[in-house]
């Protein structure tokens, strides 16, 4: 046999034998499925802090807008604020608020990162949110 026919009949040998492939094929997956697990668990995560999120710009809305009656702008927005600070210990470090009138529309806006622990993995430190509520003033 020459060596070109031994060759081949080696590689046509290796491409039939079906014994091991179930522990390569475990090898070579193994790492994009536990990261593909791992960045459900970070989006996961992040959504769930931006609902969070929206839900104190949600109840700061509420809670300026009911104060309002017209002529106290600044006061509704200093109720928003105050209600925003004093419940920042669920909000993100790098958390910025922003509370503004529009005529009879209170527009409170809130953005944060949060980190990620798998995606960092790819390159992706964190997860960027942004919250924004109008509400109409009676």
């Amino acid at each position: 046999m020459t060596t070109r026919s031994t060759a081949r009949n080696h590689l046509l040998r290796l491409i039939e034998d079906r014994s091991g492939n179930f522990g390569v094929l475990t090898a070579i997956l193994a790492v994009p499925l536990l990261l593909s697990a791992g960045m459900a668990v970070d989006y996961t995560t992040a959504t769930a802090k931006r609902l969070n999120l929206q839900a104190l710009a949600d109840s700061a809305a509420l809670a300026g807008g009911s104060t309002f009656d017209g002529t106290n702008e600044s006061e509704a927005k200093e109720v928003a604020a105050a209600y925003l600070k004093a419940h920042s210990e669920g909000l993100p470090d790098d958390n910025a608020f922003d509370v503004k009138m529009h005529g009879q529309t209170l527009e409170v806006s809130l953005n944060g990162s949060y980190d990620n622990v798998f995606m960092d993995i790819v390159g992706r430190t964190s997860l960027r949110s942004l919250s924004r509520l109008q509400r109409l003033a009676p």
